[in-house]
């Protein structure tokens, strides 16, 4: 069978530090461990499938002059706009994303809510595949010695009992209640992998930045916000932890939440739709009153820590970067023919 050739844009100049970026370097690297894949990254080469994850002009015109097939993944919608940035750039980031994803003769919605999303909101015709988010789950398994050395090297204790969750502060990831939970329980440990993203003369541009900063500022003695980091150094902040708490009101996906369970933590969620379709069947979806009590009840209750453990792990092999990729290939093959 004739090798693919797959271009894959994305503006790694742009800031790091968010979902759009792991999936990008995810996707590079599950296709790229294929022998009938030849990946290539922002290049002007001819090639069969051109896949871009931004709007960023440069993506556009490689876009606009590829001959092949364009296929774009649907990372953003309106409701995952809403509490990243201020209100008056919505309706601008809005009618520019709807124009990129016209573009696209087939997409990838990173879930079936997605999806759903992709088709009422935007008006999007093409075919569209849903195929989420993907990670090397590998990376992120963690022997009881490295996790030992790896809190030791972070400054943590061996008895510290640490929850952690990733992605950028901003409203929509409910930063204000992960505060809050970490106030009511101070003999625990509350890690924020992360920060704001819009720096120097686009700061302006994320909601309610001036609240959160000052929120960051102002946590208890028991949180460390590790602000904007390398993706290896934020994994190892998952990898010393005892669970993963993601508060967020809106996801599209959710790489980070992956990740925590690659990492082998239990997972904990806020209950909303968004996760009907991805990991509602194994994570604890729980209230807002309820993270508090839960999170106890997982430091106390060593049966129900080691079941939803083993839960993470259905979440990690699911959504490995192999499997992923191959129902990228799969999908690229169905278009071009």
């Amino acid at each position: 069978m004739k090798k693919l050739k797959v271009n894959i844009l994305y503006p790694t100049s742009a800031p790091g530090g968010h979902g759009v970026e792991t999936a990008f370097r995810e996707m590079v690297n599950g296709l790229g461990a294929r022998n009938d894949v030849e990946v290539m990254i922002n290049s002007w080469a001819p090639a069969d499938i051109i896949h871009a994850h931004d709007p960023d002009p440069i993506s556009i015109i490689k876009l606009l002059r590829h001959k092949g097939k364009r296929v774009i993944s649907g990372h953003l919608t309106r409701g995952s706009m809403v509490g990243s940035v201020v209100d008056w750039v919505i309706p601008a980031e809005f009618w520019w994303y709807k124009r990129f994803y016209k573009m696209a003769e087939a997409m990838v919605a990173v879930s079936a809510t997605t999806k759903q999303n992709l088709i009422k909101e935007f008006e999007i015709s093409a075919p569209i595949a849903v195929i989420e988010n993907s990670i090397d789950s590998a990376k992120l398994a963690t022997t009881a010695d490295q996790k030992a050395a790896f809190r030791k090297s972070l400054g943590f204790m061996p008895d510290d009992f640490i929850v952690v969750s990733n992605g950028q502060i901003q409203p929509r990831k409910k930063f204000d209640e992960f505060i809050d939970v970490a106030r009511q329980l101070p003999k625990f440990r509350f890690v924020w992998v992360g920060g704001i993203i819009f720096k120097g003369a686009i700061k302006g541009l994320a909601a309610d930045q001036a609240r959160l900063m000052k929120m960051v500022d102002e946590a208890p003695e028991n949180v460390l916000v590790t602000g904007v980091i390398p993706l290896d150094e934020a994994r190892k902040y998952l990898r010393v932890s005892d669970v993963y708490f993601h508060p967020a009101v809106q996801e599209t996906f959710g790489t980070a939440i992956v990740e925590g369970a690659a990492a082998g933590l239990p997972i904990v969620l806020r209950k909303i739709p968004d996760y009907d379709h991805t990991f509602k069947n194994n994570a604890l979806l729980v209230e807002p009153e309820k993270f508090s009590e839960t999170l106890q009840e997982l430091k106390k209750n060593r049966e129900l820590y080691k079941k939803y453990r083993a839960e993470s792990a259905k979440i990690a092999k699911r959504y490995d970067n192999s499997a992923a990729a191959e129902k990228l290939v799969k999908f690229y093959r169905q278009i071009l023919a």
